[in-house]
């Protein structure tokens, strides 16, 4: 997960997100965006963000087995 805060909005942090994150998914990896507002409120969107990030791997996973 990557927590963008507010200067996340400055150009130069921008560009410097974009490339550690294409430099995460060449790992393997998938980052998991999480904002201010993702953690607010009794259910925080964060936990559905979550849980659509590890659902979309399963079934990557699940697909890449059946026509392996």
């Amino acid at each position: 997960m990557q927590y963008d805060g507010g200067h996340h909005a400055a150009p130069l942090q921008t560009s410097s997100d974009i490339r550690r994150q294409a430099l995460t998914e060449r790992l393997g990896w998938r980052e998991v965006r999480v904002y201010k507002e993702d953690l607010d409120g009794d259910k925080p969107f964060l936990l559905d963000k979550v849980r659509a990030a590890t659902m979309r791997r399963t079934e990557r996973q699940t697909t890449a087995r059946t026509y392996s």
